[in-house]
């Protein structure tokens, strides 16, 4: 899989935003590390949430919007249908946002500042629309 895709929603406030696009792998599921942006199949619809847990010993994976105040079930590796590896806003490439560093440091922040980035996202999305 190599597929370009819009981002819609504000789960994953603030680095990413509605009408971002992002292009999702295929990747070795074995390779799935802390940070990462995955994408999976919630409800009928994909999702694209931070991994903020691997355990490889029992194949899952805990994952959280950026923008969200809680974290999402644990899911099966084989869930995960692709990676995020390129971001763009506006036509223009975001390579900050897919840094090892910057990856690592969203998934450390993202369970402490999660309900600063719910709020804001809400407050944001009401004074851009």
């Amino acid at each position: 899989m190599d597929v370009k895709v819009p981002v819609y929603g504000l789960s994953m406030f603030p680095l990413y935003l509605p009408g971002d696009e992002v292009r999702l792998i295929s990747i070795d599921i074995s390779k799935v590390q802390k940070g990462d942006v995955v994408s999976f199949v919630r409800n009928s619809g994909v999702v694209l949430h931070r991994v903020v847990n691997v355990k490889p010993a029992i194949k899952k994976v805990t994952t959280k919007g950026d923008g969200l105040i809680d974290k999402d079930e644990q899911i099966n590796f084989s869930d995960i249908e692709g990676l995020v590896v390129e971001h763009t806003r506006n036509g223009k490439d975001l390579h900050f946002s897919e840094r090892k560093k910057v990856k690592t440091f969203m998934a450390f922040l993202s369970p402490v500042m999660g309900c600063v980035f719910y709020y804001t996202s809400r407050l944001w999305y009401k004074l851009t629309n």
